[in-house]
């Protein structure tokens, strides 16, 4: 019994747990948990910078008398240090994408991800007719409803993929235990397999419904045009049009700041 129970439960860890080999593919795969972060961080931004939240902004936040003790009570350095935080926050996701996702992309375009940002963010330029990234209200609707569903397909994912892990875990102990326990660990084992089969399929189904199953340029445009757009939004909503006669706008200075000069460079010697 315990001979024939351990050479069962072997064809069953064979044909349960291991991985099946397949060639490498040019969608995002394991990326797509990082992708997912880069998304929800714009989304996050995008829906701060609502009309109602940036009346909150106007109306509430920069008139707190904690903020105006602390920081400022001038109206236009609080908007501008709140422009600053929001553009800042998109940074973050830009270079996030652009040095995991847009190397990899086949569209030049896409891999220069990062340039392009900042070329834009340096323009005056705030609309469609500026650049083709940028999208209109109805286009981002449309795009934010299909990041929102690809995060929680996304997150849906990481949480079955932990699940089949430990369902595979589970499986191999009952391999180790041996064929102890008759009838009972035979019922637990074929109950396991068919969890863990289950939750392959469902697995599988996941990868081709979620970010997994997303094309570099396809995941990257989607971000692109979701950062240029925010990044509009920006430049609309706090009045930032680039003089090159004056200091650096906000949006340009806190997307891609300027490094810092060197510790006494540019005095006179001696």
């Amino acid at each position: 019994m315990s001979v024939a129970f351990e050479s069962w439960i072997a064809k069953l860890i064979k044909s349960a747990v291991v991985p099946s080999k397949k060639k490498r593919s040019a969608n995002l795969g394991i990326l797509a948990f990082e992708a997912a972060a880069i998304v929800s961080r714009l989304l996050h931004l995008w829906r701060s910078l609502s009309d109602a939240a940036l009346a909150r902004l106007r109306r509430d936040t920069i008139r707190l008398p904690g903020v105006r003790r602390v920081v400022s009570d001038d109206d236009s350095v609080l908007l501008s240090l709140a422009c600053a935080e929001l553009a800042d926050s998109l940074r973050h996701a830009a270079d996030a994408a652009a040095a995991a996702l847009a190397p990899r992309c086949a569209d030049p375009a896409l891999r220069e991800f990062r340039k392009r940002v900042k070329e834009f963010a340096d323009s005056s330029g705030d609309g469609a007719a500026d650049h083709s990234w940028v999208m209109s209200a109805k286009e981002m609707q449309h795009s934010v409803k299909k990041m929102d569903r690809l995060v929680a397909s996304t997150a849906a994912l990481f949480t079955e993929m932990e699940e089949l892990a430990e369902a595979e875990a589970c499986l191999r102990r009952l391999a180790r235990c041996g064929g102890g326990g008759g009838g009972g660990k035979l019922a637990a084992a074929v109950e396991v397999q068919q969890r863990v089969f289950w939750l392959r399929q469902e697995v599988e189904h996941l990868k081709r419904a979620s970010l997994w199953g997303t094309a570099f340029d396809d995941a990257v445009s989607l971000i692109a045009r979701a950062a240029f757009t925010i990044l509009a939004r920006i430049k609309r909503a706090f009045g930032i049009v680039p003089d090159a006669s004056r200091s650096p706008n906000p949006v340009a200075a806190a997307v891609y700041p300027s490094p810092p000069r060197e510790r006494g460079r540019g005095r006179g010697r001696g």
